[in-house]
């Protein structure tokens, strides 16, 4: 049992990290919001879209700041 605690603290999981950032990226910006603006050279790019699109926000595109409103 020890050995598996042990590799489950070693276990780097980069989507549900990339999740918790969202998540603290969106709940830091105040009312209510349908339009995510990514930018497209974004680290998580792939992962923030597909959050986005299933909490039903349009999803686009930018060349600039990534932001929500």
């Amino acid at each position: 049992m020890v050995e598996a605690l042990d590799t489950l603290d070693e276990f780097d999981d980069s989507e549900y990290t990339a999740y918790q950032k969202y998540q603290a990226f969106r709940d830091s910006y105040a009312g209510t919001q349908s339009i995510l603006y990514l930018n497209k050279d974004f680290e998580d790019y792939s992962a923030w879209k597909q959050y986005a699109e299933y909490e039903g926000l349009k999803v686009i595109q930018t060349d600039g700041d990534t932001y929500i409103c």
